[in-house]
C-alpha cells in the first residue's frame, strides 16, 4: 500500500533554505494533487512553531503532518529527500521528510503502521538517504 499512495509524490532535492520552505516543498505534490489545501502547509509549519519539534520521529527524519479539519482533503503521503540537512528549532537536522495527510482521524493509521515498520529498520533509513531516484525509494518499501 506504501507504495502505491507513495508513486508520483517523491522528490529528491539538493537543498531547502530552511525547515519551514522544505515542509512548504515536500507538500508540492499533495497539494497539486488535491490532496491537502495550501492552509494544511501553514498548519504544519505552525505545529512546528507552537509545539516544537515534535513531527521529527527519528534522527533526520520528519513527519510534518496536522489535523484533518486544517484542509486534509484525502489521505495521502510525500516524501521528500534533501541532499543538505535543514536545521529545526534546537538546531536538528532533517535530510527525510514524510508529509503526511489524512482526511479523518484515523485515516491514516494503516499508512502509519506501514511507515512505521520501515524506518524501524535501520537499513531502509540508510538506504532512504542515499536514494537518487523515485524507483530507488519505492523499492525501499517493495516488502511492505
Amino acid at each position: 500500500m506504501l507504495q502505491d499512495v507513495l508513486k508520483g509524490n517523491i522528490q529528491l532535492k539538493k537543498e531547502a533554505a530552511n525547515w519551514e520552505e522544505a515542509i512548504k516543498i515536500a507538500a508540492q505534490p499533495l497539494l497539486e494533487k488535491d490532496i491537502i489545501e495550501h492552509r494544511y502547509i501553514d498548519a504544519m509549519i505552525d505545529n512546528v512553531n507552537k509545539n516544537g519539534n515534535y513531527i521529527i520521529i527519528l534522527p533526520e527524519v520528519a513527519m510534518p503532518h496536522a489535523r484533518h479539519e486544517y484542509g486534509a482533503i484525502e489521505t495521502g503521503i510525500s516524501f521528500m529527500k534533501l541532499a543538505q540537512p535543514v536545521l529545526f528549532p534546537n538546531e536538528e537536522p532533517v535530510y527525510l521528510f514524510f508529509v503526511l495527510s489524512a482526511e479523518t482521524n484515523d485515516g491514516h493509521l494503516e499508512l502509519l503502521a506501514d511507515l512505521g515498520e520501515a524506518l524501524t529498520d535501520t537499513k531502509k533509513v540508510e538506504a532512504l538517504k542515499k536514494a537518487n531516484s523515485e524507483e530507488e525509494v519505492l523499492n525501499v518499501f517493495s516488502d511492505i
